[in-house]
């Protein structure tokens, strides 16, 4: 948050020095209808992750799989009063979606 509002930044970190800087912008790089289909794909398999009782903590990441319409996005959950990560994959066309792990 800043400015009155909020801003999405991309935070790059070296964990090996323990550089790190922040800039301005989508984390995803591309454009913006790929930023979208990544958020789109992100909030199904939450949504989804949710619906099968699994209590999500965070959304770790979200990219393509290929140029289709496939998905992968990795989430933090609680699973039985654990923290887990588990791996779902949507298809932003059709909403077709699955967990693994």
């Amino acid at each position: 948050r800043g400015r009155g509002g909020s801003d999405e930044v991309t935070c790059y970190t070296d964990v090996r020095t323990g550089s790190t800087r922040i800039a301005e912008g989508p984390s995803y790089g591309g454009s913006r209808e790929d930023e979208e289909l990544r958020r789109r794909a992100a909030l199904t398999c939450r949504d989804y992750a949710e619906a099968q009782r699994l209590d999500v903590d965070r959304i770790l990441s979200s990219r393509p799989l290929g140029s289709g319409n496939d998905y992968e996005v990795r989430l933090r959950v609680e699973r039985r009063g654990r923290s887990d990560e588990v791996t779902c994959y949507t298809d932003v066309r059709t909403g077709s979606t699955r967990i693994a792990n």
